[in-house]
């Protein structure tokens, strides 16, 4: 009597991944465009108008610290450095956005200033952070997502970086001059002004 030998139960099932998994990339590289934009027109916005209300929170220093951070981390998730830690960095600084966006919106702002002057609702930018979470949520780095940055390329990006640094650190001492005040120049009602003739 012979007996088939049973074939053992594979315990390493592969591990099936999200339909939407392997699009870290892109998610990652569209999110670091929308910071680089945040970046540059705060940073417009800082370094054109005098006035302290115009920064975050109100205060120019939070304002250039903010510009930093997202630049750097901008150049991260641009060339996939260190995805698994930039992805949570990123999922927290996101989380923070959404957290400030929302404040803004129900205390009746229209404009949540996360774009410098350009004028953005509260709840639109709300909506976009909390978009932003979810896509890196659902799209976790693959060992092959990260970048091999060529040595000269890296070095230009930190240079970049350094020297953005530089100058908002510039406009945190510099503060623009502040706009001449306006002197009325009426005449009043009872005075004739004589024209002169030449």
């Amino acid at each position: 009597m012979t007996t088939q030998r049973e074939q053992p139960l594979s315990v390493h099932e592969p591990v099936r991944e999200p339909r939407l998994a392997g699009l870290y990339p892109v998610v990652s590289r569209a999110l670091a465009v929308l910071l680089i934009a945040a970046a540059a027109l705060k940073g417009f916005d800082l370094a054109t108008v005098s006035a302290a209300g115009s920064a975050l929170l109100g205060s120019r220093p939070l304002t250039v610290a903010w510009i930093n951070l997202e630049a750097l981390l901008a150049v991260w998730l641009l060339f996939s450095l260190y995805p698994r830690p930039t992805r949570t960095a990123a999922m927290i600084l996101f989380s923070v956005f959404a957290c400030f966006a929302f404040v803004k919106g129900i205390s009746g702002a229209t404009d949540c200033g996360c774009f410098g002057r350009l004028r953005t609702n509260p709840w639109v930018i709300f909506t976009i952070d909390l978009l932003a979470v979810l896509a890196l949520a659902l799209n976790p780095p693959r060992a092959g997502d990260t970048t091999r940055v060529a040595p000269r390329l890296l070095a230009f990006s930190v240079s970049g970086l350094l020297l953005v640094t530089a100058i908002t650190a510039v406009l945190v001492v510099n503060r623009p001059p502040p706009p001449p005040a306006l002197v009325p120049t009426t005449i009043p009602d009872h005075e004739t002004v004589d024209p002169v003739w030449n």
